[in-house]
């Protein structure tokens, strides 16, 4: 299982932004930078993002 660091890492490298990710997940964009820097979220932010991850990006 990713860390949420990885996570979120790995939808910047697709293309998403943190405000991308936060409106997503109904979060601020300093709240995802928050935890991209290592602070640990509610589980179910966890599962949106992982879901999130494993869908494809339509650009």
């Amino acid at each position: 299982m990713a860390t949420i660091t990885e996570i979120i890492q790995n939808l910047l490298d697709r293309g998403y932004t943190y405000a991308d990710l936060g409106s997503i997940v109904g979060k601020t964009e300093t709240t995802i930078r928050r935890w991209h820097q290592g602070s640990v979220p509610n589980k179910l932010f966890i599962k949106k993002l992982e879901k999130l991850m494993n869908k494809r990006r339509m650009i």
